[in-house]
């Protein structure tokens, strides 16, 4: 149903931009994106030398490259910050030295800090929404969503 839109028309449907878009269309979009950045990255397929570092760098620029739309959203930067730090952990596991690919954009390092403390803590008790950077992260952008103004018409 939605193999002919763009990821950016996918986006504008999964945020319900308008609330023009029912839960199912929503679930929906949400699904198709998954399912292309799952494509698109190869993250699903294991390299020939059995490493998944390789995969999640390719995640990582996969969505250094969305819409302006999606990198505003706070899922994007969650998805973002839980990707990096995936790679890093992932890379050192594989013997390994991450390249330094890190996000400019606040929100990330915020989230990204968060795991990295959730790590340090060894805590299982524990979430990543219980660390004080995730907090300050959402605070961010809640802050950010009263100065900025919709990002996409869509037209139904």
């Amino acid at each position: 149903m939605f193999s002919g839109l763009d990821r950016r028309a996918l986006y504008a449907i999964k945020s319900n931009e308008g609330g023009k878009f029912s839960a199912v269309e929503q679930d929906m979009a949400k699904t198709e994106m998954r399912d292309r950045l799952h494509a698109d990255t190869g993250i699903d397929v294991i390299n020939v030398d059995g490493k998944l570092a390789p995969g999640l760098k390719k995640v990582i620029n996969y969505l250094d490259n969305v819409s302006i739309e999606e990198k505003g959203s706070f899922d994007w930067a969650k998805q973002r910050g839980e990707a990096q730090a995936d790679y890093e952990a992932r890379s050192r596991f594989e013997g390994e030295e991450p390249e330094k690919i890190d996000s400019t954009n606040p929100a990330v390092k915020l989230i990204k800090a968060a795991l990295d403390s959730l790590k340090a803590l060894n805590d299982p008790s524990k979430r990543v929404e219980d660390m004080p950077q995730y907090k300050q992260a959402q605070q961010l952008f809640d802050g950010q969503q009263r100065i900025e103004a919709p990002g996409v018409d869509v037209k139904v």
